[in-house]
């Protein structure tokens, strides 16, 4: 049926966004955290510390 085809559509859209957005997240953290280290915040270890639980 045409309807359950858009509706199976609509889902895997919505799981694509949803690891989109988890991706777009990891970044823009990370990004965060290079800017801290940059700016002499945060020091390498801990930079890497806080990167290290980002991906866990």
């Amino acid at each position: 049926m045409p309807y359950r085809r858009s509706l199976s559509g609509i889902r895997r859209f919505h799981r694509l966004l949803r690891r989109w957005r988890i991706v777009i997240d990891v970044v823009a953290r990370l990004e965060r955290l290079a800017t801290l280290r940059d700016s002499g915040v945060l020091t390498e270890e801990e930079f890497a510390a806080e990167k290290a639980k980002i991906f866990l």
